[in-house]
């Protein structure tokens, strides 16, 4: 991630690669901006998340698994200083109105930082 994007990316071999949005998103909810609420039933514990983006270096952040995501941006936003910017966490964006259970997040989980301008 050379640009801190992760639609462009480079092999072994330095060969570039331009990826489509859709390949981090689902197409049918790519920017629609309507949060989805997932049905499951996970155990409220707290987790140690490593934050992580190319403009500065790693952190760590503590949560529950019932905290809401815009609670965790909350969180980034502070440390990042820059209210911009999106979360994402195993090729899935973290939508406002959810919780960090809904997407199975476990404890040293990594959570990539986008910044946008």
């Amino acid at each position: 991630m050379p640009n801190g994007l992760l639609q462009q990316t480079f092999d072994s071999r330095n060969h570039r690669y331009d990826l489509p949005p859709f390949v981090i998103n689902l197409p049918l909810s790519y920017g629609k901006g309507e949060i989805s609420t997932f049905r499951s039933s996970y155990a409220k514990e707290k987790i140690s998340l490593i934050v992580r983006s190319t403009k500065f270096n790693d952190f760590n952040l503590e949560a529950l698994t019932t905290d809401k995501v815009e609670g965790l941006k909350e969180k980034v936003g502070v440390e990042v200083k820059n209210s911009k910017f999106r979360l994402f966490c195993a090729g899935k964006e973290l939508k406002d109105g959810n919780t960090l259970g809904s997407y199975g997040l476990k404890d040293k989980f990594i959570l990539q930082v986008f910044l946008c301008d």
